[in-house]
């Protein structure tokens, strides 16, 4: 997957390299990686190649393909008349829990 030169006060000034990765799981139960964490671009994904049939990989591009187009048009209608967000349109990105916080089968959390 090629990456996308970005200028200043474009879309990826607005998200994390993660977000991408978290709705891809969220949405359609297809985990990947980011691609910083291999050598690569930040604003790239890495998927395994290992262990998938074939026709899997056109699907995980159809995701995320469908995923960037979402914050495209997300950013776009955020910043449609502006030059750049100011801190109180970006999106707010919900904290996300700690692993000894997440909510495990079978317990109620108390001790």
């Amino acid at each position: 997957m090629s990456t996308a030169r970005a200028s200043p006060g474009s879309c990826v000034d607005h998200y994390e390299p993660v977000d991408i990765l978290f709705r891809l799981a969220e949405r359609s139960s297809i985990v990947v990686l980011n691609g910083g964490g291999f050598a690569g671009p930040q604003w790239s994904l890495r998927v395994s190649l290992a262990n998938l049939p074939d026709e899997a990989y056109g699907e995980i591009g159809r995701h995320v393909e469908t995923a960037a187009a979402d914050y495209t048009r997300a950013w776009k209608a955020a910043t449609a008349g502006r030059r750049e967000m100011t801190p109180e349109q970006k999106p707010r990105r919900q904290p996300r829990p700690k692993p000894d916080e997440r909510a495990r089968p079978g317990r109620s959390g108390k001790r």
